[in-house]
């Protein structure tokens, strides 16, 4: 039941969270992709037994929340690693592409 509403604070996380537009487009064109190959498999499942099903759902819906944690604290430890960085350590030879680098870019912060 609420499977659907958690798809808009995916897609609004990923791309505040994504530099560049081309690795963007790839990241929505994936997130878009599993999502609907879960939706053809899911029909599949059920067909055969609900418990199954629901204990498959369960399952998945575990493995993306554990996935989501681990994700928020790599990002949380990358944004502390990001401050910490003197100038002289954002390397000055990449400052004529600072624009271009997206989430590389030593002072792009993470949205947690």
């Amino acid at each position: 039941m609420g499977t659907f509403t958690t798809t808009p604070l995916i897609f609004s996380w990923f791309s505040a969270n994504i530099g560049g537009k081309t690795k963007r487009l790839w990241a929505a064109g994936l997130i878009l992709g599993f999502g609907n190959i879960g939706g053809a498999i899911s029909g599949q499942i059920y067909r055969s037994n609900y418990r199954i099903g629901h204990l498959t759902n369960v399952a998945f819906m575990s493995l993306t929340l554990i996935c989501i944690l681990i994700l928020h604290l790599l990002m949380k430890r990358e944004n502390r690693i990001r401050i910490r960085l003197t100038s002289e350590q954002q390397q000055p030879e990449i400052q004529p592409m600072r624009g271009q680098l997206g989430d590389r870019d030593p002072g792009f912060k993470y949205i947690l």
